[in-house]
């Protein structure tokens, strides 16, 4: 039987596995090792199915009690599932490719409800320390692959390995470390010195791997986490005026050393080539463009059906795998049109507007319930702060790449499990618990 303790440490094992199994492959393991996710996600969707609620106490026992903070987000999971599933009841369904679509975006769900299940505050404590250390640990890494293996851009990876595309998956480790670094910084637990390397580590490794959207995500993280513990009169002005210099120099040397090394994706970034000049260079890649991905599916495809645009061609009817009989006509017919690089691109082919729509909206419903509570709360909960802010980050980036459909989405969801968590422990044990320190 999985018990409690059990399953946190699969919980944590598939963390850690999912952040370093692009560097065990790159050291010589099989790609299939990938998989090994999937099997301790089902061990842990078997221990949801037999325990016997979602609320902990500390004799382990549980209790059939499920607060709104979990009904809502999975709500919103089950009803984008459940539309993308009856949609394609009449568009000559596949089982087995509607399967494979569930399992392809519908496993983070499952992760997601074990982690609101077995996880407390302290294991949620636990990982996040051990993230810092991953991080550095990470961050040299990467130095080391650029100055002595030559590796630059997508072929930088760190514990990510090399593989093409591995950037996307650092994007969301940034992210995450910067939003948490701020919060740790504004609750008095950082100094400055410790708060500029990490952002001007952040910036120097989006840089090494040409991460050009989080020249954007760092400008919007910095700025919204800072106005909320301004708003919330949590930021001393001495402190918030340290920050706002190291948050700035710290985004210079990160456009210094994409000067140096991609020039021509700094003259993006500084305005000097316009994006759609950029995308229009980058067309030999992505067939469809990330922004007017819309008008060119109709183009393509679509034909301007509005039943096409409302629900698209169905749940599994465009999908890829490395097992032949789970490829998709479609897919066969137009993959080179590289849909599949984008998450917004391949759920609009297969949900349509609406497809696409409701599944933003996961992200959207758990950013707002963080919001609700940094409205309601005098003192700032900097785990309500990282809620609101990863959240709408998450929902920016379905429109960045296929990172919301990929293993590093056992990382974010993990996280956006653990905001709610911290969340709500620190609201049952009381005002002393949301102090800064």
């Amino acid at each position: 039987m999985l018990n409690r303790n059990r399953a946190k440490r699969f919980i944590v094992f598939q963390i850690i596995f999912v952040l370093f199994s692009g560097l065990l492959i790159d050291l010589g393991l099989p790609a299939g090792v990938r998989y090994l996710t999937d099997i301790i996600n089902l061990i842990l969707f078997l221990g949801v199915l037999i325990s016997t609620g979602t609320v902990r106490h500390k004799n382990d026992m549980y209790k059939r009690e499920v607060v709104i903070a979990d009904i809502v987000p999975m709500a919103t999971m089950f009803l984008w599932l459940f539309f993308m599933l009856l949609s394609t009841c009449w568009k000559t369904p596949s089982i087995l490719r509607m399967a494979w679509a569930a399992r392809n975006w519908a496993r983070f769900f499952l992760f997601f409800v074990a982690c609101r299940i077995f996880l407390d505050k302290k294991a949620v404590e636990n990982v996040y320390r051990g993230l810092f250390g991953i991080y550095i640990f990470d961050f040299f890494l990467i130095c080391f692959q650029f100055l002595f293996l030559g590796s630059k851009g997508d072929n930088l990876g760190g514990i990510f390995g090399s593989m093409i595309g591995g950037n996307g998956q650092t994007n969301i480790l940034l992210c995450i470390m910067l939003i948490l670094g701020i919060c740790v910084y504004f609750e008095q637990k950082m100094n400055v010195a410790m708060l500029f390397f990490l952002l001007s580590s952040t910036m120097a490794i989006a840089a090494l791997e040409e991460l050009k959207i989080f020249y954007y995500e760092y400008i919007g993280i910095t700025v919204l986490v800072s106005v909320i513990y301004v708003v919330k009169k949590q930021a001393r002005i001495q402190r918030m005026l340290r920050f706002a210099v190291a948050a700035i120099l710290a985004w210079l040397v990160g456009l210094a050393i994409l000067a140096a090394i991609f020039p021509r994706h700094f003259d993006v970034i500084i305005g000097k080539t316009s994006y759609w000049t950029y995308e229009a260079h980058s067309s030999s890649q992505y067939k469809i463009s990330r922004v007017k991905f819309i008008p060119e599916v109709n183009d393509l495809f679509f034909k301007k059906s509005p039943i096409l645009n409302l629900t698209g061609y169905g749940f599994g009817n465009c999908e890829y795998s490395k097992f032949d009989f789970l490829i998709s006509p479609f897919y066969r017919e137009h993959g080179e049109t590289n849909y599949l690089y984008f998450s917004h691109q391949t759920l609009f082919l297969e949900g349509g507007l609406i497809g696409l729509g409701l599944f933003v909206a996961i992200f959207g419903v758990i950013a707002a319930q963080h919001l609700k509570k940094l409205i309601a709360c005098k003192i700032v909960n900097k785990y309500a702060v990282f809620g609101f802010v990863f959240g709408l980050v998450t929902m920016a980036n379905v429109f960045y790449n296929n990172a919301t459909r990929t293993e590093i989405s056992y990382l974010t969801y993990f996280f956006l499990a653990a905001a709610s968590i911290m969340t709500n422990e620190s609201e049952d044990s009381g005002p002393g618990v949301q102090s800064v320190a």
